[in-house]
């Protein structure tokens, strides 16, 4: 027979039989046959009667059986090789027709024993005991390591644990109910005490003889290659041992030889249970050694991931900054050198005109690669409404159509009953048409971008698969294209910022990035799916917002952009000095008189001094000094309740979180920079209630 692969799995019917367990089997058996080739001569003598020896001998016997069978049931469980649940039954059988021998035994627990009080029943009850479980052993040795112990399916692993129980039960009660009820239909195997029948009769010589051949099959069968086959094929020595001393070379109870075959039997029921026992304790010890083998390799897998984090935590800081370099030192070629042409041709008003007109679209393209690094870096304050996305795409349509041109057809599938969310509408719209224009040039020779609004339920299974996302209700827009799709291999690094397929100068590779940002601030996440040759889909996950739907407002475009009207006196507070007399200059342009501070508390001196007039505080928020221009803000209203407060950031995020003084409900405004003399205008009106 080929020898069956033994797995690595740490149970006795799998560990491979070693060197010093096969030396320790060889010195158990030759040290069994030795005392039985001592004990044989003096088998016949006489003893004394200690009716006690049955109960305490059997009980220890039938906890040895019940604790084997359930180790073996057990393994059998986890491994689910059937020879293991044949062999768990054999000693589950076994532990039963001890306990019925026992109770049998004449002198026990009655004079003629209990069960009926027949003579012949403990005899018969001894050869079933001594006959049925090698046939166990037999049948194991033949399946074990074969076709026939392959796992049986784990959903039948349960039924099959209560076949086995039962089978083993079945045939035991059945031979108890022979020997009792039945026994009558038996030959006499006993006679005033002399049991010689028990060797010359056909079934004792039955029973002797299948218990001398299991030993043969099961060596024959399994060659002893792992623990448990070693140990079985020892029991089953010291079994046979049992049966000769006690049954063919004693032939009356209470001899030399019947007490020294009961204990061959009893040291037979512990060898595989010592054997499991100790395999389980070996078992715990490699679980320990194994835990803190795990233990040492997540730390070091943990430091590798910190490691691997830094690194490419370094490699983006790397690409992120070369690509604002890059685009920054275009845009400032373009300033400087329309600049520096302007102050050699003073003197020409047209021409100083094209040139500052030229530098001002580069520097609104700064201002617009800053604020799209934001975005993707979440540090962008957003204005968040609650709409509907259906309305905003309608609204945005035309613009979407002539953005991508007459060669791709745009297909909206709106969903009739979207629900709202919380975004910022012209985040959202620069998204949208990010997206659309990346799938415009994926499609070179035209094709169909499909814009499709849902709403969608995500589940806490659904939701622990995505990085970032969070179980709730939300409205999705997927944005699909039939172009060329995007190769696997850089599927993964989309968003990042400055990662680009185009060619030089067709983009900055910020377009995703701001989508990824405005997205992740806005509570949702994005999916992206493409393959090359079969287009791309992305989905935008908005949470759905439980609050109404902002009505159109066209409050702002109804402020008059005017200058100021009433003397108004605005207090600077800014600490970078060309910043700060560009501020100062553009008020005094829009006729607003002002005080210059540096710092919070150069602005805090002047807001001390009640006989100044200041009717604006116009501060930056992120300032040296240990305050910053929101709690500024907060203490200069404390100073002055009137007070009006306009701030100014390019970074506004932290700056009006709850750390800095400043909650979501607060009603001071901000000014972004970089900024205009009209955006400033707008906003000083606005602070200002839109008054004449």
């Amino acid at each position: 027979m080929t020898p069956a692969v033994v797995s690595d799995t740490p149970f006795l019917s799998t560990t491979p039989a070693r060197r010093w367990d096969r030396r320790l089997a060889l010195a158990i058996v030759t040290l069994s046959l030795a005392a039985f080739g001592i004990a044989v001569p003096f088998a016949g003598a006489k003893w004394p009667e200690v009716p006690a020896f049955i109960p305490a001998y059997e009980a220890a016997l039938v906890l040895n059986d019940l604790i084997t069978a359930v180790l073996l049931i057990s393994q059998f469980r986890q491994l689910r090789a059937v020879s293991l649940l044949v062999l768990g039954a054999g000693y589950l059988f076994d532990s039963v027709i001890i306990v019925a021998h026992a109770l049998s035994f004449p002198g026990v627990f009655a004079p003629a024993g209990l069960l009926g009080g027949h003579e012949q029943t403990a005899p018969w009850l001894y050869v079933f005991w001594h006959a049925v479980f090698p046939w166990f052993v037999i049948t194991y040795a033949l399946i074990a390591h074969g076709a026939w112990d392959r796992p049986i399916a784990i959903a039948h692993v349960g039924r099959a644990v209560a076949l086995g129980i039962l089978i083993a039960l079945a045939l035991a009660g059945g031979a108890i109910l022979l020997a009792t009820v039945g026994i009558d239909h038996l030959r006499p195997l006993i006679a005033a005490g002399d049991y010689s029948r028990v060797a010359r009769n056909g079934v004792g010589l039955a029973a002797w003889v299948v218990t001398m051949i299991s030993p043969v099959i099961l060596w024959y069968r399994t060659r002893a290659r792992t623990v448990l086959d070693l140990w079985l094929l020892v029991v089953m020595i010291t079994w046979l041992l049992d049966t000769l001393l006690s049954s063919v070379v004693t032939t009356a109870r209470f001899d030399f030889g019947w007490y020294a075959g009961r204990l061959y039997g009893l040291m037979a029921a512990s060898f595989v249970l010592g054997a499991l026992l100790i395999e389980t304790g070996n078992l715990y010890g490699r679980l320990l050694r194994s835990v803190g083998e795990a233990r040492s390799r997540a730390d070091a897998l943990a430091q590798s991931q910190e490691q691997l984090r830094h690194a490419q935590k370094m490699e983006a800081m790397g690409q992120l900054t070369g690509g604002v370099a890059h685009d920054f030192n275009n845009l400032l070629t373009i300033i400087v050198g329309n600049l520096d042409l302007v102050t050699r041709h003073a003197d020409d008003a047209t021409r100083v005109r094209r040139l500052t007109a030229a530098a001002q679209r580069a520097a609104s393209r700064g201002a617009k690669l800053t604020q799209q690094l934001l975005v993707f870096a979440r540090r962008q304050l957003l204005h968040p409404e609650t709409v509907n996305p259906n309305r905003l795409l309608l609204d945005f349509e035309g613009l979407i159509r002539r953005a991508v041109g007459e060669a791709i057809r745009i297909e909206l599938e709106l969903h009739p009953a979207l629900d709202p969310v919380r975004i910022d509408p012209g985040q959202f719209e620069a998204a949208i048409l990010n997206l659309v224009i990346n799938a415009r040039d994926a499609m070179p020779d035209g094709g169909t971008i499909a814009i499709t609004t849902r709403n969608a339920e995500l589940g806490p299974a659904d939701a622990a698969a995505l990085p970032d996302a969070h179980p709730g209700e939300y409205a999705t827009i997927l944005i699909r294209d039939n172009g060329l799709g995007i190769p696997a291999d850089v599927l993964g690094k989309v968003f990042e910022p400055f990662f680009t397929t185009k060619e030089v100068g067709r983009g900055s590779g910020l377009g995703l990035s701001q989508v990824y940002g405005f997205v992740r601030e806005s509570g949702g996440h994005v999916q992206i799916r493409s393959s090359e040759g079969a287009g791309t889909t992305v989905e935008l996950w908005l949470p759905r917002s439980t609050e109404r739907i902002a009505e159109p407002s066209e409050a702002a475009a109804r402020v008059p952009l005017r200058a100021a009207t009433g003397g108004e006196v605005v207090l600077v507070v800014e600490d970078d000095q060309e910043v700060r007399e560009l501020a100062s200059e553009s008020l005094h342009e829009l006729g607003y008189r002002t005080l210059i501070a540096r710092d919070a508390a150069d602005a805090l001196q002047l807001l001390r001094q009640p006989a100044r007039r200041i009717d604006i505080l116009f501060s930056d928020v992120v300032m040296p000094g240990g305050m910053n221009g929101a709690q500024l803000a907060t203490e200069a209203r404390r100073l002055r309740p009137s007070l009006k407060v306009l701030l100014t950031s390019g970074y506004a995020a932290d700056a009006l979180s709850h750390e800095h003084g400043v909650t979501d409900g607060t009603d001071t405004a901000l000014l972004r920079k970089p900024y205009r003399a009209e955006d400033l205008a707008a906003q000083l009106r606005v602070v200002l209630g839109g008054r004449e």
